[in-house]
């Protein structure tokens, strides 16, 4: 079965989702991206890193950094996750063809 997560907001998904993507208690394997989980993809993740992928989105998604100013008000941290990013997420477009 293939299961898309398109988002990390546990909020958004009902109860039938989290069943199915095993949110409190492992199910059967599914499919994201050619990986097998048999537990919601998104309880892997620290909360800091997701709060990284979080401040990544909103400056991708809304162009909104995540101090007052320019790219050179922003931390060393912030400028790191962002080609870090970057270069993770051009390599995997580029595998994917």
């Amino acid at each position: 079965m293939a299961v898309h997560c398109n988002d990390m907001d546990c909020q958004k998904c009902g109860e039938a989702v989290k069943k199915i993507r095993g949110c409190e208690e492992e199910t059967e394997p599914f499919l994201i991206e050619g990986e097998k989980y048999t537990r919601c993809p998104v309880k892997l993740i620290k909360p800091y890193t997701r709060m990284l992928i979080g401040i990544y989105n909103n400056v991708k998604t809304y162009g909104v950094l995540p101090n007052q100013g320019g790219l050179l008000n922003q931390s060393c941290v912030t400028i790191d996750l962002l080609n870090i990013m970057d270069a993770t997420l051009n390599k995997k477009r580029k595998s994917d063809g």
